[in-house]
């Protein structure tokens, strides 16, 4: 049987937890704890402080395990912990905030300056009312 892994980043709120419960065909792993940086405690009550973990069977010989890092600098280290033999990289950005988006870049130059990966970017948060436009992110 194979093992992959594929890694989830993303900025505060970009929905990297979200994402791991959406897909994860387990009950999935979380780190949630209540926020403590001030600015960020009325965005949301919790945020991932290690990782998440998820998988997916794709057939009785691939399984693939995904990682979703936390959102804040401070917690960075840990990628170094994550690339190893990771074979791509997920990049949310929440579209109800202009800086997720811009940061998104940034997080994958992170990791890129550890391991080159395979890399996907997307977007969040499409539902939701107060979605930036698409004019508005061309400025």
């Amino acid at each position: 049987m194979a093992i992959y892994k594929i890694i989830v980043t993303g900025s505060f709120n970009s929905g990297k937890t979200e994402f791991i419960k959406c897909i994860s065909e387990i009950d999935p792993i979380t780190t949630d704890k209540p926020v403590t940086e001030n600015g960020l405690k009325d965005i949301k009550n919790f945020t991932t402080v290690a990782i998440d973990f998820g998988t997916i069977t794709i057939d009785k010989d691939i399984i693939i395990h995904i990682y979703a890092t936390p959102g804040q600098e401070r917690f960075k280290f840990i990628y170094d912990i994550l690339e190893k033999n990771a074979l791509a990289l997920i990049v949310l950005g929440d579209i109800t905030n202009k800086e997720s988006i811009s940061s998104m870049y940034k997080y994958y130059r992170e990791f890129m300056k550890i391991k080159r990966l395979p890399a996907v970017f997307a977007l969040t948060k499409k539902d939701l009312p107060n979605k930036i436009e698409n004019e508005t992110l061309d400025q």
